[in-house]
């Protein structure tokens, strides 16, 4: 009985296996290991650091980042993801969620399996497998949850379809918790909008229960998200997100991205289908849809499940193809202007989903098992062997080898605990007194700042007060003086507020190219948003010219950086 056991969910021990050995490597190099910073430590992690530490999550008070940002424009508390940092130390969160994900897609695979795949309940273990990859992909980590809840919430809508029950409903109802509306729900409510309408023209009769999926989707969403729809419905500060400039492409430009869109996917959504499973994909839809119309069966192709799965993936990336039109978003801003700023492209996120449930019907559909399984463990090994920009599975491979073979990793390479130095950044506001003063970042990102708990003048979000967009570019305004691309950077888009330079950068490194530069911003605008304190990785060369007070420089052993202090006079 037991060996029998084994041999049906052998796939289980394979994933616990790699929790085992995923577990060991964090034991033994805890927070030395590499995560990415771009949009993600360079941003969110910080932001839900500083809500956590100050017990912000649930209140109406500004949060300490860009001069005293408004809560309402950061996520709600009523997310999983967020509930998490109120719990956990910001690094275990990281963790924890990144588990979380894997655990939710294998759990979503195997009912969505139950649901909707029945005729492939035999493959017990491919379809966990399958949910695994899907698990490990290399998604946006703050949307990550989102992206593993698909399968789960898919079958839940296949089972209400079916024969609904109220533990349909209620699971629609607290999804929210899970997934982003401005991500994944608005997209999810206009899919559902479709489908009742082609249900309904198909049956001719209104598939009531789907009405009311819609109506508790969203009534869940406005409850969890009542932050987001104030900020769109009632809140009558202008945000940045109505000063930004869409660059459009022309047709034929926006077919190419769309077709690069289908076969490569999109970073934040990383799928990494292209090498294994698009080919085998690809190759199964030509076969299969051939034989159909060899034996006069054409009528089933539309029929075909996996026909509409590649036909959705079709859709999603001719979405992008549109997004990236002037006249779509004109028509867009045209009849619903309260959704301006959306990502309509964003309908790509769902294609990782749509692309490993086509892989896991066609292994279903290969008699062998030696292929089934040998093109598991191919899609597998280009995940752990693909550099892509969420691939924190291949960037620890790659950074535990350098460790084994004592060789010194690639600068740019901080690993989570040397990119925010923590005792650092205690030694030094120990050191200097500090109190909560306003404070900006010279030579890297603010959410270095941030996540030691100093407030901020700059910062990195994607939402904020328009009017303090104009007011922080009085302080940088001679930078974009001397910058046209930073000029434009800013003026265009602004969601990074930093301290620009032409001769240093604030991308991460180990070593900084230079040891002194000129700090060009006005200091008097900056003495009126309140700011004191400027963090450095460099000596400012004009300090006396801006009339800076050197307070310091600090070095602590664990930390890559060198820290100047100063103060305006």
């Amino acid at each position: 009985m037991f060996r029998k056991r084994i041999k049906e969910n052998w796939a289980c021990l394979v994933i616990g296996l790699f929790f085992l050995v995923t577990l060991i490597y964090l034991l033994l190099f805890g927070e030395d290991i590499i995560l990415q910073i771009h949009d993600f430590l360079d941003s969110w992690v910080a932001v839900y650091k500083v809500m956590g530490a100050d017990g912000l999550f649930f209140l109406g008070e500004p949060v300490p980042i860009l001069g005293g940002v408004s809560r309402n424009y950061l996520p709600s508390e009523f997310k999983l993801y967020s509930i998490l940092y109120m719990v956990l130390p910001a690094f275990t969160a990281v963790i924890v969620n990144w588990y979380l994900k894997i655990l939710l897609s294998v759990w979503g695979f195997k009912s969505l399996a139950q649901k909707c795949l029945t005729e492939y309940r035999n493959h017990k273990n491919i379809i966990l497998l399958c949910g695994f990859l899907y698990g490990i992909l290399p998604v946006y980590p703050p949307a990550a949850l989102g992206f593993a809840s698909l399968p789960l919430f898919t079958a839940n809508l296949a089972g209400l379809y079916q024969n609904p029950k109220p533990r349909h409903y209620v699971f629609l109802f607290f999804y929210p918790l899970f997934a982003d509306f401005s991500v994944f729900g608005i997209f999810i409510c206009g899919y559902l909008f479709l489908f009742i309408i082609i249900d309904w023209i198909r049956k001719k009769k209104l598939p009531v229960g789907m009405l009311l999926a819609i109506g508790t989707l969203f009534a869940g969403y406005l409850i969890m998200e009542w932050r987001l729809f104030y900020v769109m419905f009632f809140e009558r500060e202008e945000n940045i997100r109505s000063t930004f400039v869409s660059t459009y492409l022309s047709l034929g430009e926006a077919i190419k991205e769309g077709l690069s869109a289908f076969a490569k996917g999109q970073y934040h959504s990383g799928s990494l289908h292209t090498y294994i499973v698009l080919p085998v994909c690809m190759l199964y839809l030509v076969g299969h849809n051939g034989k159909l119309l060899k034996e006069k069966r054409g009528k089933e192709l539309l029929q075909d499940r996996y026909n509409q799965i590649i036909l959705l993936i079709i859709f999603n990336a001719a979405v992008c193809i549109l997004y990236s039109l002037k006249g779509f978003n004109d028509f867009l801003k045209a009849v619903m202007p309260s959704l301006a700023g959306f990502n309509f492209s964003r309908t790509l996120w769902f294609n990782p989903f749509l692309w490993y449930l086509a892989f896991l019907m066609v292994l279903c559909r290969i008699p062998k098992k030696w292929i089934q399984y040998g093109l598991i463990l191919m899609a597998f090994m280009v995940l752990c062997m693909k550099d892509e920009v969420y691939n924190h599975l291949h960037k620890n491979l790659s950074y535990a080898a350098h460790k084994v073979l004592d060789r010194e990793y690639e600068t740019t390479g901080l690993t989570y605990e040397e990119f925010y130095s923590e005792k650092l950044f205690a030694k030094v506001k120990e050191e200097i007194g500090y109190e909560g003063e306003w404070a900006v970042a010279y030579g890297m990102h603010p959410a270095i700042l941030e996540y030691n708990e100093i407030h901020t003048l700059d910062g990195y979000l994607n939402i904020y007060s328009a009017d303090y967009k104009d007011k922080f570019r009085k302080v940088i305004a001679p930078a974009l003086e001397e910058s046209d691309s930073y000029a434009s950077y800013y003026d265009n888009w602004g969601a990074r507020a930093y301290l620009f330079s032409e001769e240093v950068s604030y991308a991460p490194a180990r070593f900084m190219e230079t040891e002194s530069a000129m700090l060009r911003m006005d200091v008097q605008a900056f003495k009126e948003l309140g700011g004191e304190y400027i963090f450095s990785r460099v000596g400012i060369s004009n300090k006396e010219e801006l009339q800076l007070e050197e307070v310091g420089t600090f070095r602590e052993e664990s930390s890559p950086y060198k820290i100047y202090v100063y103060r305006v006079e």
